[in-house]
């Protein structure tokens, strides 16, 4: 049987946030905005989510209010580059933090989604706009637009709800358009149906639509993932590559599934009713193993699943 534990309520020798820090491979400087924003990314209302917990012996978790980097409260997500600076995505743009001091770049680009690509550049996709920051010799950031980039009838599109980084491109996801900006050249995908969600797992994008369900872009076709014996596929919000290469899908009232190349089939733990109650919202493989779990409705899980 499965060790669950719900972040806040009870808690083993290692704590959650503890275990996430431990495996997380960034500064620990940086480790207790991880766990911040993963809590944030399943929508936890903001008394829930600005607790902060401490445990004896253990570093003390310190909460960074919207008052410390002087912008919009709202944030999306962040990421590091190779350089070891944070950035995070921000109603306003985007913040740098430099371990030390918080400073706000491209003011007026919104900063719903970003990502870091292999060459340390940063894209940003927006609402309305997808570009990128470019720094200077001086040291001066500028943001470049790629939306003259975009074919003449899909210019027009809301936020881009997720932007990720693969070896050698950088896709941006919108509800009805999916772009990928490769080898300085714009390529475009459109729905009629609407992208709920995509991802970036083992150099691969997958994305989900909501009558097709998820797929997988190979070249430049997009390939439903079916179940072989007919069956449908569940209707899930996020997705994580398991160790043995599995797919691991998160769902709103179904709990955890498994899809392994060929059929789609529950992932069996013993909080399984409880999870159907929950809508999960993000997932996490750990570097030990243990799954991490964001929930819409009950705070984060984490699972040892070994």
């Amino acid at each position: 049987m499965s060790e669950s534990v719900i972040l806040g309520r009870s808690f083993p020798k290692k704590a959650l946030w503890y275990t996430m820090m431990s495996n997380l491979k960034i500064p620990p400087i940086f480790r207790f905005l991880y766990v911040y924003f993963f809590i944030s990314a399943s929508f936890l209302p903001a008394e829930e989510s600005a607790v902060n917990i401490q445990l004896p012996g253990e570093p003390f978790i310190h909460t960074i209010n919207p008052s410390d980097f002087g912008v919009e409260p709202n944030c999306y997500n962040l990421v590091q580059d190779k350089n070891g600076y944070l950035y995070v995505g921000n109603l306003a743009g985007v913040l740098e933090f430099d371990g030390v001091s918080w400073k706000p770049l491209a003011r007026g680009y919104s900063g719903r989604s970003i990502a870091i690509d292999s060459t340390n550049q940063l894209f940003i996709g927006g609402i309305g706009t997808i570009g990128y920051l470019k720094r200077a010799s001086n040291g001066e950031v500028a943001y470049y637009s790629l939306n003259e980039e975009i074919p003449d009838e899909m210019r027009f599109f809301a936020a881009v709800k997720g932007t990720h980084a693969t070896k050698d491109a950088v896709f941006f996801q919108t509800t009805r358009y999916l772009f990928r900006w490769q080898n300085q050249k714009m390529s475009a995908w459109k729905t009629p149906e609407s992208y709920i969600y995509s991802t970036v797992l083992n150099n691969s994008l997958y994305i989900y639509e909501s009558q097709k369900g998820l797929s997988i872009l190979k070249g430049d076709s997009l390939h439903v993932l079916k179940d072989s014996r007919g069956g449908a596929q569940p209707f899930s919000t996020c997705v994580e590559l398991l160790p043995d290469n599995k797919l691991l899908l998160g769902t709103i009232e179904q709990g955890l599934f498994v899809y392994d190349g060929k059929t789609y089939s529950p992932f069996q733990t013993d909080i399984d009713a409880l999870l159907k109650k929950l809508y999960i919202r993000s997932i996490d493989i750990l570097s030990d193993g243990t799954l991490a779990i964001g929930s819409l409705k009950n705070g984060m899980f984490y699972l040892d699943t070994a």
